[in-house]
């Protein structure tokens, strides 16, 4: 059984992150394919470890596959239309929000955790709407999505919803596949730097991590939602990557990640009291 987690938790999804840094260095115009690919990845790591949906969905689960299905076409799609990148998300997730958890609207005691989520939200939408990649290796985006996801993982894990920790964890695994590979490049060729990616693929996985966790927010039972909202300022970490680049191109992923693990690590701590 262990075995079974570790392939479809890590090294499944680690090898999808890996694929997809490989076709983003060889095929060309990668911003549109890179998107669905992304989002198609997303959907079969999740769709992996909790079964296909069910259509019309019945419950919270099938709900977050749709999302992800529904988030990836919509940046797709606003590649030709361009609305706010702020309204296009949080006009989603918003929508994911309620969605999602239409039978707790009306449960006062939830209040908190909708609130939280909410906060979320809006750093999420803030963050994409000055989008930019200050950074050559390319790198500070993956890594502020990777300590998002286990960041989410953890909260998961605590707030007893192990379920979609492991999905949460696997998503992960698949941008740690990718950082891996980009980081790995900058090391044997200082020289050669990786494609960077597009804002839509970030995005998408962004959008399909949020789906996750607002299932988690609203349906782990022991749940911290103040622990939840700390993970806002992951979200805010590209706001000041720039101050890492006056550092070493090889250390500027290494300072900037272990700088991003530190509000991931108060959360987990926040969760766990």
């Amino acid at each position: 059984m262990l075995s079974d987690i570790i392939l479809t938790t890590v090294l499944v999804p680690f090898l999808l992150g890996c694929g997809l840094f490989i076709a983003a260095q060889t095929l060309p115009k990668f911003g549109f394919l890179g998107g669905l690919l992304t989002g198609a990845a997303l959907f079969g790591i999740y769709v992996l470890l909790e079964g296909w949906p069910s259509i019309p969905p019945i419950s919270s689960k099938p709900k977050v596959a749709l999302m992800i299905v529904g988030a990836t076409v919509l940046t797709m799609a606003n590649m030709a239309v361009r609305l706010n990148r702020f309204v296009l998300v949080v006009g989603l997730l918003g929508f994911a929000l309620f969605w999602i958890g239409w039978s707790r609207v009306g449960d006062t005691t939830m209040q908190p955790r909708f609130a939280a989520l909410a906060v979320l939200i809006l750093a999420g939408g803030w963050s994409f709407q000055s989008f930019k990649h200050p950074d050559n290796p390319g790198l500070f985006w993956p890594v502020t999505l990777i300590a998002f996801a286990i960041g989410g993982a953890l909260i998961s894990l605590l707030g007893a919803y192990i379920g979609l920790a492991q999905a949460m964890g696997a998503m992960a695994a698949f941008l740690g596949g990718f950082a891996f590979l980009t980081y790995a490049l900058l090391l044997l060729r200082p020289n050669k730097t990786a494609r960077v990616l597009p804002q839509n693929l970030y995005q998408v996985a962004f959008l399909s991590l949020m789906s996750v966790l607002i299932a988690i927010g609203l349906f782990a039972p022991e749940v911290s939602p103040v622990a939840l909202a700390m993970l806002a300022l992951v979200l805010l970490m590209p706001k000041i990557s720039s101050w890492f680049l006056q550092l070493p191109s090889v250390w500027q992923p290494v300072i900037y990640g272990l700088a991003t693990i530190i509000p991931v690590g108060v959360a987990a701590a926040i969760a766990a009291y």
